[in-house]
C-alpha cells in the first residue's frame, strides 16, 4: 500500500520500462514492477510484466510509459503497441486481473493528429487529411477497450484548455482524460535559476495560456507580439519584430518538433540579450525525410545561440532537466 493518505489513493504499484517510473514509485510511496520489451525467435514481439501474477492480483496500478528522443517511426509504434499489449495483460481476468489500472501518458503521442477531416472547417486541412483518422482517439479507444480506468497527461496538443479532467466517450461508458500543466516543471526550474529580470514570449496564440502560466509561475513579465503564420507543416513565417530591450528571454511552447517554430521566434526578436528556449515535449524526430529537429536544437548550443534548451522528461532526451513526477505526485495525494 502506498504510503500517501490512504482515504485519498490507492495506489499500489507503479509499472514501468526506465527510471522515470522508479522515482515516480520512490516519490508516492508505492511498489514498483518493470515491463520491457522481448521478442521471439521469429522476430514477433511479446512485452513482459517482470511480476508474479499474484503480487497485481487486485491491486491498483499506474502504467507509466515514456517515449524517447530523438523519436523514429519504429519507434512510435513499438512503444503504442507494447502499452496496448501490457494494459491488455494486467485488465485480462485470466492472467494479472488487476483491480483499476490507470496509464501515464506523459506525451501523448499522436496528439498532434487532432483534426477531423471530414468536418475541420478549414478546406485546406479538409484536403490535407482527407482520408486520414483522428490520431489521438485511436489511443482513446484502444486503452477504453482494455478497461483502464483513467487516463494521465501532460499538455496534450489535442486539448490545450488548461488543467482538469476530461471524459471522452469514444466506443461506450468512456475514459477520463486528466490534463495535468508540464509548464509547472518549467517553472520550477528557471524559477531556482533566479532570474525575474527575465521577459516571457510565446511563439504563436496557441501557446500563449503556457508563456503567461510561466510567467505567473516565475514572476517574470509576458511580452505578446509575435504572429505565427505556418506555410508547411515544416515551415513558418512570423510577422513584426518584437524589441527585447536588451533583456534575456524565454521563449515557452508546448512542442519542439522540427524546432521551425522556435527558431521563427528567436528571428522575429530585436536587442535580446540571452535567448533560452523552454518546453514541456521535446519531441525532435530524426528521420531522413523530415527537418532534423534535433541536430537543430545541438546545433544553436554548440554555436552558443541559445543559452540553453529546457525541456520536460514527459519524454526521454537529454534536454529533459525539469521533472514532471512532482505533478503526478501531487495528483495522486488529491485524487482518488
Amino acid at each position: 500500500m502506498c504510503n500517501l493518505l490512504v482515504a485519498v489513493v490507492m495506489l499500489e504499484f507503479v509499472l514501468g520500462h526506465d527510471d522515470f517510473g522508479k522515482k515516480l514509485a520512490a516519490e508516492i510511496g508505492c511498489g514498483y514492477r518493470e515491463f520491457r520489451d522481448e521478442y521471439y525467435a521469429d522476430g514477433e514481439p511479446c512485452p513482459r510484466i517482470l511480476a508474479d501474477y499474484e503480487e497485481l492480483l487486485d491491486r491498483d496500478i499506474l502504467v507509466a510509459a515514456r517515449l524517447k528522443s530523438p523519436m523514429t517511426t519504429f519507434g512510435i509504434l513499438s512503444y503504442l503497441h507494447d502499452l496496448n499489449r501490457i494494459t491488455n495483460n494486467l485488465t485480462d481476468k485470466l492472467l494479472y486481473s488487476a483491480r483499476s489500472v490507470d496509464v501515464l501518458l506523459p506525451y501523448f503521442v499522436l496528439g498532434r493528429q487532432d483534426h477531423n477531416p471530414r468536418t475541420d472547417r478549414s478546406e485546406v486541412v479538409r484536403k490535407r487529411d482527407k482520408g486520414k483518422d483522428v490520431g489521438y482517439r485511436n489511443i482513446l479507444k484502444d486503452l477504453e477497450a482494455r478497461d483502464v480506468r483513467r487516463i494521465l497527461t501532460f499538455t496534450p496538443h489535442f486539448d490545450r484548455s488548461g488543467e482538469g479532467s476530461q471524459v471522452y466517450r469514444e466506443i461506450g461508458r468512456g475514459i477520463e482524460v486528466y490534463r495535468l500543466q508540464g509548464v509547472n516543471a518549467l517553472a520550477r526550474y528557471f524559477k531556482d535559476m533566479g532570474r525575474p529580470e527575465m521577459i516571457v514570449i510565446n511563439p504563436d496564440m496557441a501557446a500563449g495560456k503556457l508563456a503567461v502560466e510561466f510567467a505567473r509561475l516565475t514572476g517574470t513579465k509576458f511580452r505578446h507580439g509575435l504572429e505565427k503564420k505556418r506555410l508547411t507543416d515544416r515551415e513558418v513565417e512570423f510577422e513584426g519584430k518584437l524589441d527585447a530591450e536588451g533583456n534575456d528571454v524565454v521563449v515557452v511552447d508546448d512542442i519542439a518538433s522540427s524546432g521551425s517554430t522556435l527558431v521563427g521566434a528567436m528571428n522575429s526578436l530585436e536587442n535580446a540579450g540571452t535567448i533560452y528556449l523552454a518546453v514541456v515535449h521535446p519531441v525532435l524526430p530524426e528521420m531522413p525525410t523530415r527537418d532534423k529537429g534535433y541536430r537543430l536544437i545541438k546545433n544553436l548550443i554548440a554555436e552558443k545561440k541559445i543559452g540553453d534548451f529546457v525541456a520536460t522528461d514527459t519524454i526521454d532526451s537529454e534536454f529533459s532537466k525539469a521533472s514532471v513526477i512532482q505533478d503526478v505526485v501531487n495528483y495522486y495525494k488529491t485524487h482518488s
